[in-house]
């Protein structure tokens, strides 16, 4: 098996929670601390221009799961990952109703980039991948779409897949069902994206509700959420 990594993105706003909750998780399931990068946008650049930042600081080689700090893991997480881990291509972990035109789609191995899901909460990507779409991010002034996203400072998942349609056609994916995370933004006193509304992007396929319902249980108790 290949070397398993795992990096969390975060904001200095949800690094309580990634601490807190989300990390014990991971090592609760027998994950290696030693696998988890946390990447904190510390300086307030935004969603799209700090994933990119983490892209270009990856190494070349291998691949990485990335998670989002607003989520919550399924029991098996980590043995499913490790299944995944070796597929040579994009696994996505997360489906919302954003993907409503494709969520039929899942377990079967594809090429149709129209079917991959916005799986950003969770989803493995090949790090030569993710290198190469920050080379293109950070080298690139005249691309109009783009640059209209490096000012709202968000985006990265919208600009990922243009950039995979347009440069990487015929990348193999697998979209799994059940997901491996839930969306609990709103649980965490909403979206930190600056311009974005609380629309809640929950899974359609998280299999675990009772997870969800525990953990909303210990956050009232620490009085540290706002539901929505």
């Amino acid at each position: 098996m290949l070397d398993i990594h795992y990096m969390i993105h975060t904001c200095k706003q949800r690094e309580w929670y990634v601490d807190k909750y989300l990390v014990p998780s991971m090592i609760e399931q027998g994950i290696d601390p030693n696998c988890i990068t946390i990447w904190v946008d510390r300086e307030g650049y935004g969603n799209l221009e700090s994933y990119m930042q983490s892209f270009n600081n990856i190494p070349i080689t291998h691949s990485c799961w990335h998670i989002e700090d607003d989520v919550l893991l399924t029991s098996n997480f980590y043995s499913i990952t490790r299944e995944y881990n070796d597929f040579n291509g994009i696994v996505t972990g997360f489906c919302s109703t954003y993907d409503k035109d494709r969520k039929d789609f899942y377990n079967e191995e594809s090429d149709d980039l129209s079917k991959l899901w916005f799986s950003f909460p969770c989803i493995k990507l090949p790090n030569l991948l993710c290198k190469s779409l920050a080379y293109y991010y950070f080298n690139t002034d005249s691309d109009t779409y783009l640059n209209q996203f490096k000012e709202k400072k968000r985006g990265a998942d919208t600009i990922f897949r243009r950039y995979l349609k347009k440069y990487y056609k015929g990348m193999k994916f697998i979209n799994l069902n059940p997901n491996l995370v839930e969306h609990v933004d709103w649980l965490l006193n909403g979206s930190t994206a600056e311009g974005k509304n609380n629309f809640r992007a929950t899974s359609i396929y998280f299999p675990e509700q009772e997870l969800v319902e525990k953990l909303e249980e210990e956050l009232l108790k620490e009085k540290n959420i706002n539901i929505l």
